[in-house]
This record gives structure tokens, C-alpha cells and sequence, in this order.
């Protein structure tokens, strides 16, 4: 009888690790006016996990440490995309998309005044004041008149 003794098969060469890629979780998500959310990045085949935060348009604010705040006013839906771009290789990059939605009662105001709406003969004085939501900052107003007859004072 004859014995023979048979090796293992082993298979030598290269193996196949993951593509480079930064994923963001959540990869979306709605937000209204003021609110905040951290966004945790996720790294296969990089070897550094540093990363820098951006937004696109330039709506609210994000942290090195990816919280997202809102603004303090939305005065209409708004679509962001936030970016993690990968410090050692700043070809890779991952993004969510947050939309943004106004909060309740947050409306930007027109006010227009018309030569039929003052009652009051030939000079009339009177004042108007702007007021904005607790928070909010930069509030402005322009005042102005096409009106020969009528002069505006700040």
C-alpha cells in the first residue's frame, strides 16, 4: 500500500482591499432654522481619518468636529450639501445633503408705502421700526423713495 502525503493549496499574489471612499452618516436630512446635527464620517482604505468640513452655499456653520448648525433665519427651503474632505488626500471626499426648511413664523417682510396710502396733507411725519426673531443678527433695512416730494432721514 502505498501512503502519499498532499499539501494544502494556497493561494499567493495580491489581495483586493476596498476602494479609498469617506462616507457621511446621516447622508441626509431636514433641519429648520437654528437647529443642529453632527455628522460622523466614515473612512475605508485611508490610512488618516483627519478630515475638514465644508458647506455649500455658505448657509450656517459647521464645527472641525462635523456639527452643523442652521442659520437663525431659512427664509425659504434650501438645499446644502456638506462635504468632508480627507486632510492627507483632499481628492477624496464624501457628502450629505441637508435641506433646510424655514421655521414656524420666519418670513422675510416687504413693506411698500404708496403716495395713496398717507393720509395727512402736504408733511406728514411718521416712523416705522424693524424688528427680527430673538437670535438673529445683521437685520437690516433699506429705505428709499423715487418721490421727488418726499425726503427720507435714517
Amino acid at each position: 500500500m502505498l501512503a502519499a502525503e498532499v499539501a494544502p493549496i494556497t493561494k499567493t499574489g495580491a489581495t483586493s482591499s476596498p476602494a479609498p471612499s469617506i462616507t457621511i452618516t446621516p447622508g441626509a436630512a431636514t433641519l429648520s432654522a437654528g437647529e443642529s446635527l453632527t455628522f460622523v464620517p466614515t473612512f475605508a482604505g485611508l490610512a488618516n481619518s483627519a478630515v475638514t468640513w465644508s458647506v455649500s452655499p455658505a448657509a450656517g456653520t459647521i464645527s472641525a468636529s462635523g456639527k452643523y448648525t442652521a442659520p437663525p433665519l431659512v427664509p425659504s427651503n434650501i438645499t446644502v450639501t456638506v462635504t468632508a474632505t480627507s486632510v492627507t488626500n483632499p481628492s477624496m471626499t464624501g457628502r450629505a445633503t441637508l435641506s433646510l426648511k424655514p421655521a414656524a413664523g420666519d418670513t422675510l417682510k416687504t413693506v411698500v408705502l404708496s403716495t395713496g396710502s398717507v393720509v395727512g396733507g402736504a408733511s406728514v411725519t411718521g416712523s416705522f421700526t424693524l424688528s427680527a426673531p430673538a437670535g438673529v443678527a445683521g437685520t437690516s433695512a433699506v429705505v428709499s423713495t423715487s418721490d421727488p416730494n418726499v425726503s427720507v432721514a435714517p
